[in-house]
């Protein structure tokens, strides 16, 4: 039997670059995990610091029962939320408006919102509508994501942005020179 013998030269010129291929590679996939955990970080703390500005809303959400109505008006404040319908808000409100239509308003002197406006038929919201003096166009973003459509209005210093959901669409109505958005839509696909 023959025994091969290695020398230091050839052991150290096979070894040390395979060492370093190694050890760049570990180095290059933690740097990129770093980043990435940064760019989520990032976009967690930034999804952390804003607080949903529709979560109050959710249940006047287009779709929703006329029930959720009666409910949401007996937690705003006294003479906040006024209804038009051929019903009193009191009573089997979304039994007797089955068929008719019914709106109502909420004005505020707290909240990113001023007004909202809620239309019902059949029972269902069918309409949400919330007007802002300070909603930022980036917060929709951050929690609707990008538009769908982007188109302009008859007044050069709106934008309409839209988006589609599978029940409902909304639509924001931008001023362009602020990024303000001045009143979001939601309506109840047919």
């Amino acid at each position: 039997m023959s025994k091969t013998r290695v020398s230091r030269e050839t052991l150290f010129t096979y070894t040390v670059p395979t060492l370093v291929f190694h050890l760049a590679f570990v180095l290059a996939l933690g740097f990129l995990v770093m980043i990435l955990s940064l760019l989520i970080g990032i976009h967690a703390s930034e999804t952390l610091l804003h607080t949903n500005p529709f979560a109050d809303y959710e249940t006047l959400w287009p779709g929703q029962p006329a029930t959720n109505i009666v409910a949401y008006a007996l937690t705003a404040a006294k003479g906040e939320m006024t209804c038009m319908s051929p019903v009193p808000l009191e009573s089997d409100f979304a039994n007797s408006i089955l068929g008719q239509a019914a709106f109502c308003t909420n004005t505020s002197q707290e909240g990113l919102f001023r007004t909202m406006k809620v239309s019902v038929y059949e029972g269902q919201v069918q309409e949400l509508r919330l007007f802002s003096d300070n909603l930022h166009q980036d917060d929709l973003f951050l929690y609707w994501g990008a538009p769908d459509a982007i188109r302009r209005t008859g007044n050069p210093s709106h934008l309409d942005l839209y988006w589609e959901r599978s029940t409902y669409t909304m639509i924001a109505s931008v001023d362009v020179l602020g990024s303000v958005v001045e009143v979001v839509t939601l309506t109840a696909k047919e």
